[in-house]
């Protein structure tokens, strides 16, 4: 008898078993198949999955600071390839205006000279005693001199060249889609790491280059203290019109996978807004669509409170 009932309780104790695994089955399946999920109470500091409070301990930790989204103008802007050329007006080669023995040679290459800097003199065999004074026409460097002294030349042969490098010329390659949007007198900056420097549209050529279907436009470029050389490789941003709009920095954008957010404050709470952008500038951002104005967003501190709201967030543990 003993035995028996010592049997029934090992079958009751399976059943039941049995009995809460198909009942975690039946709820699995209905979660795949609804789409619902059994809810559960958020942490403390999360409200939902976009909205959530922070500790005090966390905010001073965070640093935050935010800006009010007010609207104000923004450049329109398109950016294009562009080169850095000599400015043909800063550049001078020096001619031999006789022929004739140079008798002195007062400059190497590389030497920087100032404007009316005599550079060379040549003797004139025709007249013997009679001595030309060559001079620079320009402040600049000489670039090349392919001459020495007590060498003889000829009338028209290149002494020298000076180049002025603080005037450079920016030149653009403007593309079909670009070339109805850039306009003569328009606003340009240039720009690569380290370097930026600003100036007006000059000039665009009337005719395209016929592999690419581009056309030149050209701009000086201010070089104060040569922080660039010539024929190097440069971005131009040109601005082509101007808008007023939503604008925050761009310190408040964040990437996320294939969209922009931003983190706005109301109160002691934070919200993650998907956004939609417009005009970006270097320092300033136009956001179309996602806030409005008078609201403020995080503009430093964004990325760290994305990461803490996104480690606080519910199923943010990793599973055991």
């Amino acid at each position: 008898m003993r035995t028996f009932l010592i049997f029934l309780t090992l079958i009751g104790i399976a059943f039941t078993n049995c009995t809460q695994k198909q009942q975690e089955g039946w709820k699995k399946r209905s979660e795949k198949i609804t789409g619902e999920t059994e809810k559960t109470a958020p942490p403390a500091d999360t409200l939902n999955e976009n909205k959530f409070a922070l500790t005090d301990q966390n905010r001073r930790f965070l640093d935050l600071v935010t800006t009010v989204v007010k609207k104000q103008p923004i450049a329109d802007a398109i950016k294009v390839p562009a080169v850095t050329r000599l400015h043909p007006n800063h550049f001078a080669a020096i001619k031999a205006p006789i022929q004739g023995w140079i008798r002195e040679l007062l400059v190497d290459p590389g030497s920087e000279v100032k404007e009316n800097t005599l550079v060379a003199i040549i003797e004139n065999p025709q007249n013997l005693g009679q001595r030309l004074l060559v001079r620079s026409p320009i402040s600049g460097v000489v670039n090349e001199r392919p001459v020495n002294k007590n060498e003889w030349v000829e009338n028209g042969v290149g002494l020298m060249k000076i180049i002025d490098y603080s005037m450079l010329q920016g030149i653009m390659q403007l593309y079909p889609d670009e070339q109805s949007k850039v306009r003569i007198g328009q606003q340009v900056e240039f720009f690569r790491k380290g370097w930026s420097a600003k100036g007006r549209i000059q000039f665009i050529s009337p005719t395209a280059d016929p592999s690419t279907g581009s056309i030149e436009a050209r701009a000086d470029i201010a070089n104060a203290n040569r922080r660039i050389d010539a024929n190097m490789p440069i971005t131009a941003r040109i601005t082509i019109g101007e808008k007023t709009g939503l604008v925050v920095p761009n310190s408040a954008l964040l990437h996320e996978e294939d969209h922009f957010i931003v983190f706005v404050q109301k109160g002691g709470q934070f919200e993650k807004r998907l956004v939609e952008t417009g005009i970006r500038t270097n320092e300033m951002v136009e956001i179309v669509n996602g806030i409005i104005e008078g609201e403020q967003v995080v503009t430093r501190g964004a990325y760290q409170l994305k990461n803490m709201a996104f480690s606080s967030a519910p199923g943010s543990e990793e599973e055991e």
